[in-house]
């Protein structure tokens, strides 16, 4: 099979030394993976100018193991890494990073690869088919991921902090323990069991207490855990659950901040938009009242709960995050497999608003109230564009090219979701993030079509 020859080339915002830095630390490989494709790091030794890696994959139904080394790696313009074993016969890919004038660089994948040796027109076939489709849409993902952080860092990571991040495995805590790790800040995981790394440290969320190495101080606090309440049916018992994992949990964390010698300059504490319940075609901001219903309640209290940090001097932000779009979890996760097949539509009337947000913009959101001293109290963490569920289909049907005729009866959901059904996919809330646009925040990805696209890895 010949060598074929795939290149992926863009500007980025930073001199080449700082754009090859990123690429030097935690959390820029796993920055760089796309959501639709499984990765897992088992093995890592070394550094990206010499070492080795082995990563168990998994995109769609195919699952492998790909070995590769890195070698003759030059600091500050160029890594090199080659498969040892993995889908191709031959694999070699160049990292290059090129100067483009006064803090600006261009960065250029090589990628020479020879693919298994089935027959000729079958390889050809697959090649123009498969793979450089596949490669299009990978390195594009890849570009506009490690362009929106080096922008972001530039303007909000002046100097490193240390981050202490409760619900870090989850969907938010994850892409936010990279992104800042890769943007060269120190960041803590904060886990239930035995740590198993430096950088995780032992969190009891029974008592608030944090096991922290002795003499460190943390700048910023985020605390993102709690239940899913989407996962199951509300009985009274998970009703139950969810409430003790997010306001018993936070009030104890809480509690605890107030008693540290050195407190952290910011606590950050995940609340939600239901807050303010079923508002129809009502715009609602931060200064807007708490609505009604089960997440309205629970979201107050939620809330409520983080006041002994705020009383004792912590600035505090209470981050209502509205519908996270990513097909590693939530309700775009869900709602895949059912639109890709064809066979999705909207829920209800279709008339309710989603508020939205992609999870590159919420990592950097968060970052932002973490920088920003004049932000504390409610924040919604919404894109500044909310859709209607008829929409919100209609895009998700159109980045993945099918239609999206096959609509979901209010009266279904009900009965197969009961109260959850109704405030969590029935109910309509058109919120405005108000405060973080006062504050200067940018959103890279405003629209519905931008966000789905990029998490999604369309192709035009």
């Amino acid at each position: 099979m010949p060598m074929r020859t795939f290149r992926y080339e863009s500007l980025l915002p930073v001199n080449t030394e700082v754009a090859y830095a990123w690429h030097t630390r935690d959390g820029a490989f796993e920055r760089l993976t796309p959501p639709w494709a499984r990765v897992e790091v088992t093995e890592r030794t070394g550094t990206i100018e010499n070492g080795k890696v082995t990563l168990r994959c998994s995109l769609g139904p195919f699952r492998f193991v790909w070995q590769a080394e890195h070698y003759d790696g030059v600091p500050g313009k160029e890594f090199r890494d080659r498969m040892r074993s993995g889908p191709f016969s031959k694999w070699e890919h160049t990292h290059r990073f090129i100067p483009a004038g006064t803090d600006l660089c261009r960065m250029e994948d090589v990628v020479d690869y020879e693919l298994l040796r089935p027959l000729p027109w079958l390889g050809a076939l697959a090649d123009a088919v498969v793979v450089r489709s596949e490669l299009a849409r990978l390195f594009a993902y890849r570009h506009r991921v490690l362009g929106h952080d080096l922008w972001r860092h530039r303007d909000l990571s002046a100097k490193p902090l240390r981050f202490l991040v409760t619900g870090a495995s989850g969907l938010v805590g994850s892409t936010l323990c990279t992104f800042l790790s890769a943007g060269g800040h120190i960041v803590f995981r904060a886990v239930r069991g035995t740590p198993r790394s430096q950088n995780e440290v032992r969190w009891d969320p029974a008592s608030g207490r944090v096991e922290l190495p002795a003499g460190t101080a943390i700048d910023v606090l985020v605390h993102l855990a709690g239940e899913n309440v989407g996962e199951q049916r509300w009985t009274a018992a998970r009703k139950i659950a969810i409430r003790n994992s997010r306001v018993d949990a936070t009030a104890k964390l809480a509690e605890q901040i107030a008693r540290w010698r050195v407190k952290p300059r910011v606590f950050i504490a995940a609340s939600a938009i239901g807050f303010y319940g079923d508002r129809g075609a009502t715009w609602v901001d931060e200064e807007s009242p708490r609505g009604k219903g089960f997440l309205a309640s629970l979201c107050e209290e939620w809330e409520g709960a983080t006041r002994p940090a705020e009383q004792h001097g912590v600035r505090t932000v209470r981050l209502r995050i509205g519908v996270v779009l990513s097909p590693r979890g939530g309700a775009l996760q869900k709602m895949w497999w059912p639109f890709w097949l064809g066979l999705g539509g909207p829920t209800g009337n279709g008339r309710q608003y989603v508020s939205w947000i992609a999870p590159d913009d919420l990592a950097a959101a968060i970052l932002h109230c973490a920088v920003n001293d004049e932000l504390s109290g409610p924040v919604n963490a919404v894109a500044p564009e909310p859709v209607t569920n008829a929409e919100f289909a209609r895009a998700l049907a159109r980045t993945l090219r099918r239609p999206a005729i096959l609509p979901i009866p209010a009266t279904v959901v009900r009965r197969a979701f009961g109260e959850m059904g109704e405030e969590l996919l029935l109910a309509s809330t058109r919120v405005r993030p108000q405060r973080l646009l006062d504050s200067g925040f940018q959103f890279r990805f405003g629209t519905i079509h931008e966000a789905l696209a990029h998490v999604l890895g369309a192709t035009t």
